[in-house]
């Protein structure tokens, strides 16, 4: 394992343009311990790649805007990159969307469009969007209510082995106060 030499070779497939380098490099850059300078290399690595499109720097870069990290808070340029990740079936990017639109985080709240982007995420079986979009269908918000739905998205997540608790709260109310799962 020779990190040293693996960065060298990073830093010339970067500066060759090549977008995947310029991504692992924005990560290599941002950890918890980076410093102010690091930080700035990390947003222009991944500036490099998104504007090359590359989803996952997209994503990694609308992260930054939207929690200030290297650049100034921009939440409307996250969404926009979100977006531009989300297009491309980036799954974070979709769930991320999702929330924004559920909790009004940057754009207009719409539950509705929270659903749309739950439902691509949770398609892939991103267990977080699943949860949601099975709490969506719990309650009724942007989708009509629907807690058989509901029961088999928290079965899912809850059977993923991540012991995702929340999801397991759910099936446990299901099954003591609706009676409507058989087991």
């Amino acid at each position: 394992k020779n990190l040293k030499r693996a960065q060298e070779l990073y830093e010339v497939a970067a500066y060759r343009g090549y977008a995947p380098a310029q991504h692992i490099l924005g990560n290599w850059y941002n950890t918890s311990e980076a410093s102010h300078e690091d930080k700035h290399k990390v947003v222009s690595f991944y500036e490099q790649a998104a504007s090359q499109g590359y989803a996952l720097a997209q994503y990694d870069l609308g992260v930054c805007y939207e929690d200030g990290e290297g650049v100034q808070q921009n939440k409307n340029k996250a969404i926009e990159l979100y977006q531009q990740a989300a297009d491309q079936g980036y799954v974070l990017a979709q769930y991320n969307l999702g929330v924004c639109y559920e909790d009004g985080d940057g754009v207009v709240q719409d539950d509705q469009k929270a659903v749309e982007f739950y439902e691509k995420a949770a398609s892939s079986g991103y267990a977080d969007a699943q949860f949601n979009l099975g709490v969506c269908c719990w309650m009724g918000k942007g989708i009509k209510k629907n807690k058989k739905r509901a029961a088999e998205l928290f079965t899912q997540v809850a059977s993923l082995g991540q012991g995702h608790a929340d999801a397991q709260y759910y099936l446990a109310r299901w099954h003591d106060k609706e009676n409507g799962v058989q087991d």
